[in-house]
């Protein structure tokens, strides 16, 4: 796997820190993003001292602009994307009775904005994605397993 590359979001912590850490050990040099700047730099360092396999760059997912700039960061980095790791989100800040609307707009923005522009990025920016027919195939093999 050592010429595969992963742009995993939410990457300084949590889930997300642990997902870079994986693509890491499975020999992928990783974009590691997150919201803050100095949390990804550390981060990429705590897994690959030498800067060479692992990259913090800094993304907001809810804004087209920095998607944008952190995956064009990454491809130029290591001239390539394989997979995206959609790991970035907030909680909520209490129970969905008392979430206000702006609140829960920037949760979609997050969440489900966050997965749709990184993905969209990551296709315009490589500008390849496997054909429609192999994502079915792999998601009837997914299925059959789980039988």
């Amino acid at each position: 796997m050592d010429d595969r590359v992963a742009f995993v979001t939410g990457g300084a912590g949590g889930i997300g820190r642990a997902t870079c850490q994986a693509f890491s050990d499975a020999g992928y040099r990783v974009a590691l993003t997150d919201l803050d700047a100095d949390a990804s730099a550390a981060a990429a360092v705590e897994i690959d001292s030498s800067g060479e396999r692992v990259v913090g760059i800094a993304c907001d997912v809810s804004s087209t602009p920095s998607v944008d700039a952190a995956v064009a960061a990454a491809v130029e980095r290591f001239g390539r994307l394989d997979s995206v790791a959609n790991v970035a989100g907030v909680v909520g800040p209490g129970p969905s009775e008392e979430l206000s609307d702006e609140s829960w707009d920037r949760l979609i923005s997050i969440h489900l904005g966050g997965a749709f522009r990184c993905s969209r990025a990551r296709s315009g920016a490589t500008g390849r994605l496997p054909p429609r027919r192999k994502w079915i195939g792999r998601q009837e093999r997914s299925a059959a397993a789980r039988r």
